[in-house]
């Protein structure tokens, strides 16, 4: 009997242990990221409460075989609560996806002396209260702890499947009184996640490359970040990332900055957006200006929600138990694909059709893990995905997979591409084509093995940061035009409204790609030298931002130069001033920053100078006018 209660108490010291740090950790995750459902800390709790069960059954297992008298009463709980909060924490500390969610709260990246030092005194503490506190409530203690774990679980398996996705919808408005014909054009943006610039072509994307020919293709378009929300919500604004503030995955937009479709839904302006990103769901903020907005969540395994899958501990857990339930992965557990989205956007301008509207649609298949679609291989069947998923889970690729997640990256941009042409001959059939102003662009590019770098987005080098931008004007307006001087993707918002005879929000930093077009182009009759090119007329500023492990990295890019600044203790190993010559050295290969070189006749110190300065003002949120944006000045 008493090796019965030891075990008893093993157990429910892991299960209280275990059933704390789960709720805690979900407790901190609605705090720190925001939901849209309250499910992290229950599910939390019944997680880690199971893992508890499992590692104080083992603990309980061993101790039987240790004589009773020999063994001090409540042992048992000390040693499988010391042990639950050891492998729980442990992992937690060492997973890098936690320690990104805790960034901004605590500094996990400490010495790891102190991270052991931490550990020991808590265990030391626990193995201590087992004994003082087991020994007078012995009989007590195991089945409460186990009707707790009970209860938490029956709570959860109570839970409407799926319920917490009824928040992501704002109502539509109510039909807004009769549309005349031309009066305000329809804009569509297509948002294409981790699309890098060299994969659009007339071969790989065939579909997009017709859309370019219908428009005007920038070839030099930069992005705000190397991160999808800050990147989008700088695509919804108009700011840099230093003006609107979400630069971090617990950021969420405030809501006095306005965004572009605020200003689109007050000139009357039926406004929507499908989203399919965890950083682009409601909980980030970003449907502000939106009448009609759906985050288009995966369905998460093991019965998971949105908040619930970052449990540090969720991911190891679904690898262990998913292969089991799902012998073939299915990409809707990481994301909706692009003919779901694409779908869901025809209902909404079916639903619009007399009214003007605004509608953002973005698609995920750029984002791993990858899957392969045999129906675009030749020869490979009519199979739209093939079961198997290929991403960071895997690790870091050796050169013979590297080649293959290249491959099947570039399948994924394809059927997309394809999906996005059955779209387009969608809405030429409606009539609704030739009118709509469309924007094709991406959050950011993709790495792709540049550099050793796969899965994690470290840096602003162009691979990343530089993507493509296509900008179709209503009617045949600026047709088959290749626009070489530097842009951004947050002037995308500002062409829009100034199309529609909308006033640009009041701070936006974005202005009129379409201004230049009809200007007579520099060099048009000769070839210019490689000065005049460092001095095109036509470049914009471009600030890019991405916070990596913590530390701020910013890039400007201007006049054919790139200033790049990195905090000196970040953990990438990233050098902390890069400068690069783009014209001379389009690879980035190449650091400038601490020569002596001259580059017409400015010496490299003298512009690394001028752009550190550019870059400081960005840091210091200090606002510039857009004249001062699109002009070029002496450094």
């Amino acid at each position: 009997m008493t090796s019965l209660k030891e075990a008893l108490h093993s157990v429910a010291g892991g299960v209280l242990v275990g059933t704390v740090i789960g709720v805690a950790e979900g407790l901190f995750l609605l705090v720190r990221r925001g939901a849209p459902d309250l499910l992290a800390p229950l599910y939390g709790g019944v997680l880690y409460g199971l893992i508890g069960l499992v590692l104080g059954g083992m603990v309980g297992m061993a101790l039987s075989a240790v004589p009773d008298d020999r063994r001090p009463a409540g042992l048992g709980w000390g040693i499988a609560a010391a042990v639950t909060f050891t492998v729980l924490s442990a992992g937690m500390l060492g997973l890098h996806e936690v320690r990104a969610i805790l960034e901004g709260a605590m500094r996990l990246e400490a010495a790891p002396g102190v991270q052991f030092l931490f550990l020991a005194s808590a265990n030391g503490l626990l193995l201590a209260l087992g004994p003082a506190v087991f020994a007078e409530h012995s009989e007590r203690v195991g089945g409460a702890m186990l009707a707790v774990l009970v209860l938490l679980t029956l709570s959860g398996l109570l839970r409407i499947r799926d319920s917490y996705r009824d928040v992501m919808q704002v109502p539509v408005s109510l039909p807004i009184s009769g549309k005349e014909e031309g009066q305000i054009p329809n804009t569509l943006f297509i948002v294409m996640g981790a699309l890098r610039s060299d994969v659009v072509g007339e071969k790989s994307t065939p579909y997009i490359h017709a859309l370019a020919k219908d428009g005007v293709t920038f070839q030099q378009a930069i992005s705000a970040s190397a991160a999808t929300g800050p990147a989008m919500v700088s695509l919804l604004t108009g700011l840099e990332p230093s003006h609107h503030k979400v630069l971090g995955a617990a950021d969420v937009l405030r809501p006095e900055v306005q965004t572009c479709f605020e200003a689109q839904r007050a000139a009357g302006v039926v406004t929507g957006a499908l989203m399919n990103h965890p950083s682009m769901s409601t909980r980030m903020g970003v449907n502000q200006g939106f009448d009609a907005f759906r985050y288009a969540a995966p369905r998460y395994p093991l019965a998971a929600s949105e908040t619930a899958h970052w449990l540090s501990w969720y991911p190891i857990m679904r690898s262990v138990v998913d292969p089991f339930l799902r012998p073939k992965r299915q990409v809707t557990s990481h994301y909706q694909p692009a003919e779901t989205v694409l779908e869901q956007a025809k209902g909404f301008i079916q639903s619009h059709e007399d009214q003007p509207w605004s509608l953002v649609i973005h698609l995920a298949e750029g984002y791993q893990p990858y899957f392969e679609h045999p129906y675009l291989r030749e020869g490979g069947g009519s199979a739209r995905y093939n079961g198997d998923a290929h991403g960071a889970a895997d690790g870091l690729p050796d050169d013979a997979r590297a080649s293959l997640l290249r491959a099947l990256y570039r399948n994924e941009i394809a059927h997309a591409d394809a999906e996005l042409g059955s779209f387009m001959s969608w809405l030429r059939k409606r009539g609704e084509y030739p009118e709509t102003l469309i924007v094709l662009t991406a959050d950011y590019g993709e790495s792709l093995g540049n550099r050793g770098q796969w899965w994690t987005k470290t840096s602003l080098f162009d691979e990343v940061v530089r993507v493509p931008l296509v900008v179709k004007m209503p009617g045949k307006k600026f047709v088959n035009r290749r626009i070489p001087w530097q842009v951004r993707t947050l002037d995308a918002c500002a062409t829009a409204l100034t199309a529609q005879g909308i006033g640009v929000p009041a701070g936006s930093q974005g202005t009129d790609l379409a201004r230049e077009l009809s200007r007579r182009t520099p060099f048009r009759r000769r070839k210019p030298t490689q000065c005049q090119l460092h001095e095109h007329p036509h470049d914009r500023l471009a600030i890019s931002e991405v916070v990596v492990d913590g530390s701020p990295v910013r890039s400007v890019r201007r006049r054919g130069y790139k200033y790049v600044r990195a905090h000196h203790e970040n953990r990438s190993g990233m050098p902390p001033f890069q400068f690069f010559d783009l014209l001379k050295d389009p690879t980035e290969s190449d650091n400038l920053y601490g020569t002596s070189e001259s580059r017409c006749e400015t010496s490299v110190p003298e512009l690394v100078e001028a752009y550190a300065e550019e870059l400081e003002a960005a840091r210091r949120r200090v606002p510039r006018t857009p004249d001062q944006l699109g002009a070029v000045t002496a450094p």
